[in-house]
């Protein structure tokens, strides 16, 4: 995950703990020093929009865009095709793929019953 996601991540998990923070009431090492984290973040955007702008004019063109997305698939795709080649052969049988599938399946409903769960407190 590259920083800017895991960036945006961290934000958006954040906004509940903000939500219910009183910050008023907190010592100085408690609170929360959001201009900080908004330079933080804008550091972040910036680095990666300078990433997408590869011609160096100010801005990001269609072609740039698209381009950095394609690789960023290619990137995230010869990963998910190595953790799904199970037996590094260079191939995914029709059993490594039912395997991912399975685990997948079996992750998603922990995930479910998790939500299901916090729900009902």
């Amino acid at each position: 995950m590259n920083k800017f996601k895991y960036a945006l991540l961290c934000g958006l998990l954040a906004i509940p703990t903000l939500a219910r923070a009183d910050v008023s009431t907190k010592t100085p090492s408690q609170q929360i020093d959001f201009a900080q984290l908004q330079a933080k973040l804008q550091e972040i955007s910036d680095e990666e929009f300078n990433k997408l702008d590869t011609d160096k004019d100010g801005n990001i063109s269609q072609e740039e865009y698209i381009e950095y997305m394609v690789q960023e698939t290619r990137k995230k795709s010869a990963k998910s095709f190595s953790q799904l080649d199970t037996n590094k052969d260079g191939k995914i049988s029709k059993d490594e793929y039912n395997e991912f599938v399975n685990q997948a399946t079996g992750q998603m409903g922990k995930f479910l019953k998790m939500m299901q769960d916090q729900v009902q407190k």
